[in-house]
Order: C-alpha cells, then structure tokens, then sequence
C-alpha cells in the first residue's frame, strides 16, 4: 500500500496500523495480497522512426585486446533486414573506407 504522497509503505508498519482495526491474518498473507497490488513501474518510452534509408545504426567495438587487436564495425540502415559488418586489425578510418 502507499501512503498519501505516493511512498510505499511497508508491510511490518502496516500490519501494526491494521491490527488496530481488527485484522486478526497473519504477516504471510498480509505481504502475499500486497505482492498482487505492487506493480512494476515502467517508464513510458518515445520511439521515432524515419523514412526509410534516412537513418543509420553503428556499432563499434573492441573484441580482442593486445598486440593483436581485433575490431568490430556494423552499420544497419534503418528499415533494412541487412547490414554491413566489417571486422578490422588496425582502428584507423582508411580501413572502413
């Protein structure tokens, strides 16, 4: 249950506020009914899209570390099932090119 400025309260708190008024249940039940109450909050997520082909994901990351490194690049053109995956030895920009 919350309280009047939206603040959970908790069970042990409320059962003693409770019993006061008559509630002869237990602690188990008490906390089995306010598991059903509490619901997960979600946060509300804005999403665009594009037209197709004026939008572009890319990824780069480092998949090997040492004298040997190897280096991941994938761009995804939005609304588009393929991608283009380049994987590298050397980060310098002439090698995407």
């Amino acid at each position: 249950m919350t309280d009047r400025e939206g603040h959970w309260i908790p069970a042990s708190a409320l059962l003693r506020e409770i019993r006061q008024r008559g509630y002869d249940g237990g602690y188990s039940m008490l906390t089995a009914f306010l598991h059903l109450m509490k619901q997960p909050v979600t946060e509300e997520v804005t999403r665009f899209e594009t037209e197709p082909g004026f939008q572009m994901q890319v990824d780069f990351t480092i998949i090997r570390l040492g004298h040997n490194p190897l280096l991941a690049f994938v761009a995804t053109l939005g609304w588009s099932p393929g991608d283009f995956r380049q994987v590298l030895q050397q980060p310098r920009l002439r090698c995407l090119v």
